[in-house]
């Protein structure tokens, strides 16, 4: 298929605001830039993708088109500010001073011409590694069921063992709390009894109720052939500061500079795939009664805290495909957004051959300012490698914290 670039013609925004400044030396007027009066802002955009034609008609008949695309979008600023150099006039053999040698200068300059050349700190991100979680993750969620009934029945003894002594304990603590004998409810509502009692709820109790919901939803299931998108996603952000002094020819000046890279790197995976309609087929996908890996996964004991450090669930859900389901096109799409920021901070005179400070005195004054770059970066990418080994990929929060707390206290005592 023939590609296609398409452009947008760079907007450029600059103001035409001047004031006059005297040029000491020589008595000059000259016309400058106002400062603080505006920013100089440009824009471009660009796309690359693939032509199809007849598209519409095409997709409407069924047909599945998974193609390259890329596409680039930059933005620019900078301050104008205003400086001033000024430098004392010499003085000649017999201590006579010359006006004439004098220097004062005043305007405004762009930061970029101030800047030009100040380095920025590098902000990495593993991309592979956001890759291959949302890969896995998109071709994991390729499912049509809703419960797991391989894992169910394997932990419903457990689950009724949770639940029965979770009752009895409550039932205990009830009959004490009535008869008022508080010094043996003390045991009970110890901070061991109280972890037992919150890991029987959560992993107990809550299992269950999402068993009976599953159950539901699997019997109420109809199913026609139809196709579905599962999609997969990680995303990452790094921000690096850097301070630096940079020395500028121009009057000999030294300007401090604080720069900054903020990237937001994000990964969306896909996998277009179709259900299919026997009856028979899509009851076993319907129930889980075809996870035999991911039921395996799930009883080995505490696999679930395994997953909240690496995306081990998802590597082995994606290693086969249901039953009744047909991967149809797959792909991945990265964006990565960065924006890149350098502040002028202070300036100060720099002494060289030509400055004799016994002679001549020099002052600098340079306003404050910035320059910002913001890119946007995105590429899609069709058919991506579709396995790879267990990744990193923490996920933790409140509760999970709570339960790993519970947890540990219940092994070590």
């Amino acid at each position: 298929m023939p590609s296609r670039v398409r452009a947008d013609t760079p907007v450029v925004e600059t103001a035409d605001v001047t004031t006059d400044f005297l040029y000491p030396a020589t008595g000059e007027v000259r016309k400058a830039p106002l400062s603080g009066t505006y920013t100089v802002y440009s824009k471009d955009r660009s796309m690359t993708d693939v032509v199809i034609p007849g598209f519409k008609q095409l997709s409407a008949r069924g047909h599945i088109f998974n193609n390259a695309m890329s596409s680039q979008e930059n933005e620019y600023y900078q301050d104008v500010v205003e400086f001033e150099n000024r430098l004392g006039p010499t003085k000649d053999s017999e201590g006579n001073i010359n006006e004439s040698s004098g220097f004062h200068d005043v305007g405004t300059k762009t930061v970029g011409t101030l800047g030009d050349g100040v380095p920025f700190p590098v902000a990495n991100v593993d991309l592979s590694r956001l890759t291959d979680i949302a890969v896995t993750q998109a071709w994991a969620n390729v499912d049509v069921s809703n419960m797991s009934a391989l894992v169910s029945l394997a932990e419903a003894q457990k689950s009724v063992d949770f639940m029965t002594s979770t009752f009895r304990k409550l039932k205990d603590i009830l009959i004490k709390l009535k008869r008022l004998r508080l010094q043996e409810l003390k045991g009970e509502l110890s901070p061991d009894a109280l972890a037992d009692g919150y890991l029987a709820i959560r992993y107990g109790l809550r299992p269950l109720v999402y068993d009976v919901k599953g159950m539901i939803a699997a019997l109420e299931a109809e199913f026609k052939f139809d196709r579905r998108t599962a999609r997969g996603y990680a995303s990452d952000s790094v921000g690096e500061t850097l301070t630096t002094s940079d020395h500028q020819s121009y009057g000999s000046v030294r300007t401090d500079w604080l720069t900054t890279v903020e990237r937001q790197v994000t990964v969306r995976a896909g996998v277009l795939y179709s259900v299919d309609t026997n009856t028979v087929i899509s009851q076993i996908g319907n129930f889980g009664l075809d996870q035999y890996l991911e039921a395996g996964w799930e009883l080995v004991p505490f696999s679930f805290i395994i997953g909240w450090f690496f995306n081990t669930g998802h590597f082995i859900s994606s290693l086969t495909v249901g039953a009744g389901l047909t991967p149809l096109a797959s792909w991945v799409t990265v964006e990565d957004h960065v924006v890149k920021t350098r502040t002028l901070t202070g300036s100060r005179p720099t002494p060289d051959q030509y400055t004799d400070q016994e002679i001549r005195g020099r002052s600098v004054n340079i306003g404050s300012g910035s320059q910002t770059w913001i890119s946007t970066t995105k590429t899609r990418t069709p058919n991506p490698a579709r396995y790879s080994l267990p990744r990193f990929d923490l996920n933790l929060d409140t509760l999970k914290l709570l339960d790993l707390m519970a947890i540990c206290r219940s092994i070590t005592r």
